[in-house]
C-alpha cells in the first residue's frame, strides 16, 4: 500500500522587545509504501524559508529529512532501522544526526530478546534486554460491567455498521467508530437504559427494538453484547367521530366540527384513548379537539389496535373496539374509527281492548 502526504505550515512571529517580526513558512513532506503486512518503508523531507525567530516543532529554522524501515523477517525475528538527519541551513551546518537500529527475537512462552543500537554525534549506545513474561493472577472488579456492541443498518440484510451513532447509558455517552461498534466499559451492576440520539440517525428512523432498550449489567462478569439494528419508522394516523345522532348534534361530551351540514353532521370525538401494543411494548396517545391522533417512528411488525373512552355513554359503541394493523419500515397508514349508536331490541307486551260501560247499566 503506498500513501503519501504534505502539510504546508505558515506563521507570523514578532519579538516585541526588539520590534522585529517576519512572516515564515514551512512545509513537511512524507512518502511511505507497504507491499506487504510485513515491510514497510517511509521517508520524509521537512524544509522552508528558515527565516524565524524562534524554532518550534512545527516550523524550524532548518531543513531535515529521514526515514524507516520495519521487516518481519521471520514469524520470530523483527527489524527496524530509523535514520534522521536535521539542521541542514544555508551553511550546511548539521545539527543533529540520529541512527536506530531494533532487532527483536520473540522465543517460546512470551519471552524476548532485543538488542538496540542508538548513535547521535558522536555518541553509540547498546541496550541488550530479555524480556520474561511473570503470570499475576488478576480477578474482575465486581463492582464495574463492560457493555459493547454495534450499530448497524437494519434495512437490509447483513447491513454495515453506522459510523457517528451517538449512544446514551445514563450520563455516558460514545459515538461508534467505522465499524459501528461501541463499548462502555465501566457500568455499574443493575439494570440501565440504552438510548441512541435520534438527530444522529435522521429523521423518521427508529431501533429495530423495544425503545429505550433495557438491558441487565452484571459487575465481574463476561461483557453484555447488544446490537442495534437501525431501520426506518412506519407512521400510523387517524381519526376518532361520532356518527350523526342526538348527541352528536347536541354535542354532549364530543366537540363538533363546525360549518358541516345536517345531513353529514359528525362530532370529532376528543379525549379518547388509542393504544397500540406488541408482546414488548405499549404506545397509548389521546385524540386532540378535532378527534384526530398519530403514532410517529413506530417498529415496523405486528401491533394490535384497541381504543378506550371512558365518558362513552352506554347507548354508543365504538365501530371498531380493537383490531390488529401490520406495519411495514416506512408505511404510512390511516385509520377512521366512529361511534355509533348501539342497536336496541324492541320488546313487545300483550295488550287488551278497553272500553267504557253506558250509564245505568252494565256491559
Amino acid at each position: 500500500q503506498f500513501s503519501w502526504s504534505v502539510e504546508p505550515r505558515f506563521s507570523d512571529q514578532k519579538d516585541y522587545l526588539t520590534g522585529e517580526s517576519v512572516t515564515a513558512w514551512n512545509a513537511a513532506i512524507l512518502v511511505s509504501y507497504a507491499p506487504n503486512p510485513n515491510l514497510a518503508l517511509s521517508v520524509y523531507y521537512n524544509f522552508g524559508d528558515n527565516d524565524v525567530l524562534q524554532d518550534s516543532y512545527l516550523l524550524r529554522g532548518s531543513s531535515s529529512f529521514g526515514g524507516s524501515v520495519f521487516w518481519r523477517i521471520s514469524p520470530q525475528w523483527t527489524l527496524n532501522v530509523a535514520y534522521s538527519r536535521s539542521g541542514i541551513g544555508s551553511s550546511g551546518r548539521t545539527e543533529s544526526d540520529q541512527l536506530d537500529i531494533i532487532a527483536a527475537c520473540n522465543l517460546t512462552e512470551g519471552q524476548v530478546i532485543t538488542l538496540e543500537v542508538s548513535k547521535s554525534d558522536d555518541e553509540t549506545e547498546y541496550r541488550l534486554t530479555y524480556s520474561i513474561p511473570v503470570g499475576i493472577k488478576t480477578v474482575k472488579k465486581k463492582n464495574v460491567g463492560i457493555l459493547r456492541g454495534r450499530v448497524y443498518d437494519g434495512t437490509i440484510p447483513g447491513g454495515a455498521g453506522l459510523e457517528n451513532i451517538i449512544v446514551r447509558v445514563g450520563p455516558e455517552a460514545v459515538a461508534t467508530g467505522s465499524d459501528g461498534r461501541f463499548v462502555f466499559p465501566a457500568l455499574p451492576p443493575g439494570p440501565h437504559r440504552i438510548y441512541i440520539d435520534p438527530k444522529s440517525i435522521g429523521y423518521g428512523y427508529t431501533t429495530d427494538k423495544k425503545y429505550p432498550i433495557t438491558l441487565e449489567i452484571i459487575g465481574g462478569g463476561d461483557p453484555v453484547e447488544m446490537d442495534i439494528g437501525i431501520v426506518k419508522g412506519a407512521v400510523f394516523r387517524g381519526r376518532v367521530i361520532m356518527t350523526g345522532s342526538e348527541g352528536a348534534e347536541k354535542g354532549e361530551g364530543f366537540v363538533l366540527a363546525p360549518g358541516m351540514g345536517a345531513e353529514e353532521r359528525k362530532g370529532p370525538a376528543a379525549r379518547v384513548l388509542v393504544e397500540l401494543s406488541r408482546e414488548d411494548e405499549v404506545a397509548r396517545r389521546s385524540t386532540d379537539e378535532r378527534g384526530e391522533f398519530v403514532f410517529e417512528n413506530l417498529r415496523p411488525g405486528v401491533w394490535i389496535l384497541k381504543f378506550y373512552y371512558s365518558g362513552l355513554t352506554a347507548g354508543y359503541m365504538f365501530e371498531t373496539e380493537t383490531g390488529t394493523i401490520e406495519l411495514a419500515p416506512g408505511d404510512e397508514k390511516e385509520f377512521v374509527n366512529r361511534i355509533i349508536p348501539k342497536k336496541r331490541a324492541i320488546r313487545f307486551i300483550d295488550s287488551g281492548k278497553i272500553s267504557q260501560a253506558p250509564a245505568g247499566g252494565r256491559k
